[in-house]
């Protein structure tokens, strides 16, 4: 859509390691590159909490960097739906 950034935000779990990885990445209209990100935390959640973990830190991201009109992706369907 013209005018909006898309991001993409995916959380990886490793129980072994006792660790959540998010990883949030924002493009342009066009698919062009505008920000990368990550956050490390120890301790693994749930699956649904670990996501939503993962979109506050993409909303925090955007909103520091003083960014609107963003259409954010996430792997959750329950994160999404909320």
């Amino acid at each position: 859509m013209l005018g909006r950034l898309k991001c993409n935000v995916d959380t990886t779990f490793s129980a072994p390691c006792n660790h959540i990885v998010i990883s949030i990445c924002i493009q342009d209209e066009d698919d062009i590159f505008v920000l990368a990100k990550t956050v490390s935390f120890e301790g693994v959640h749930v699956v649904e909490v670990g996501e939503a973990l993962g979109l506050f830190h993409a909303l925090q991201c955007a909103s520091d960097m003083h960014m609107d009109n963003i259409d954010f992706k996430v792997g959750s369907k329950v994160t999404k739906d909320a």
